[in-house]
């Protein structure tokens, strides 16, 4: 996985003009992370994932990590991108939540999670709404 050359890429970018956040969904983790029992020889461009990562979040407003796998070891790796556990998002394989867990983070940024999670209620039931909510680690109002 070369996240490395996306961060890389997206620091170019004029970020801090905008209120940019960035969601990265993925089943693994960056070249040269060394996690132990992974072949991993680094980024072929010699690229430091976690300095580009780093320079990144300085121009975002937010950086979420959404993962996709479900090796423990995958998940601790992956937490280390995110700055907190509110901004990592662990979704395994159900990618059937992926659309309503991105529309909840934008909720949260833009500040209007209850109303989102209401509308949840009303078009896909309360089931939906507290599952979403509980992926997010939201803490709000009754979804009911």
């Amino acid at each position: 996985e070369a996240y490395e050359c996306l961060f890389k890429l997206a620091n170019t970018w004029d970020l801090e003009a905008t209120n940019t956040v960035m969601v990265l969904v993925a089943d693994s983790v960056p070249h040269g992370m060394n996690i132990r029992g992974i072949i991993d020889d680094g980024c072929p461009d010699k690229v430091d994932w976690k300095k580009e990562l780093d320079a990144l979040k300085k121009k975002l407003k937010g950086f979420y990590f959404i993962s996709c796998s479900n090796e423990g070891v995958m998940k601790r790796n992956q937490r280390k991108m995110a700055d907190d556990e509110e901004h990592f998002v662990e979704l395994g394989d159900n990618f059937s939540r992926l659309t309503n867990v991105i529309h909840g983070i934008i909720a949260k940024e833009l500040g209007s999670i209850d109303e989102y999670l209401k509308h949840l209620n009303t078009t896909r039931g309360v089931a939906r709404a507290d599952e979403v909510k509980t992926l997010l680690k939201t803490k709000t109002t009754k979804t009911k």
